[in-house]
């Protein structure tokens, strides 16, 4: 055994010498295992194919990396996502926390049901088709936050409430009684109830909260 092993210690080492030279125009080769961890347990390695399998291994990783090919002609990179600010984030869950309406006068409370089904369709839906509907508006001219307003929560994220989004800070305040704000709620969310029960051809109900 000391024999084969002397034997494949100056085989190796042989070949090592001749990959080292100038002849073959490139650095000495780098290799994972050395002679001492192949002969840590010689009966269980096939010794030409194991040395074969290091120097092919060797020689690739020292020969250069071919540069990737450049784009075809026309060829126009994709631009990259953009953050669609209408979306919430975090994979459909509400984006931030949520902003309760401290003593909501009763006159604007509505229910999600009556926001949903009077509201939204014969109020907010009509403002960009009927000229004669408006969002009610803030003492500083901003557009109110129906939400905070008439349901009595919103979201801290809401552009409304957002000056860098060209919202006001005084979207997400109560609504004092007795102020034109809360006139301008409750003219609007009345101007929708008169709508709504126009449409369906019946009389005016009681309030549903």
């Amino acid at each position: 055994m000391p024999q084969i092993q002397w034997t494949i210690e100056q085989g190796w080492n042989d070949i090592t010498d001749r990959c080292s030279t100038n002849v073959l125009s490139f650095p000495k080769l780098e290799v994972d295992l050395t002679m001492s961890r192949i002969l840590e347990n010689p009966t269980s390695l096939t010794p030409p194919l194991e040395i074969q399998t290091m120097i092919d291994q060797a020689m690739r990783a020292t020969q250069p990396q071919a540069p990737p090919l450049p784009p075809p002609p026309g060829y126009v990179p994709a631009p990259p996502q953009q953050h669609n600010p209408y979306q919430p984030q975090g994979g459909g869950q509400p984006a931030g926390r949520q902003v309760v309406h401290q003593n909501q006068p009763a006159s604007i409370r509505c229910t999600r049901e009556h926001f949903r089904d009077v509201i939204h369709p014969f109020g907010i839906g009509l403002v960009r088709t009927n000229h004669s509907v408006v969002y009610p508006r803030l003492s500083d001219g901003k557009v109110d936050c129906l939400k905070f307003g008439l349901l009595g929560y919103c979201d801290d994220t809401c552009a409304r409430a957002d000056p860098s989004r060209g919202g006001s800070v005084l979207a997400h305040q109560p609504v004092i009684a007795g102020t034109p704000r809360l006139n301008n709620l409750e003219a609007f969310k009345n101007g929708c109830e008169s709508r709504a029960q126009a449409a369906r051809g019946a009389p005016p109900a009681e309030p549903d909260f």
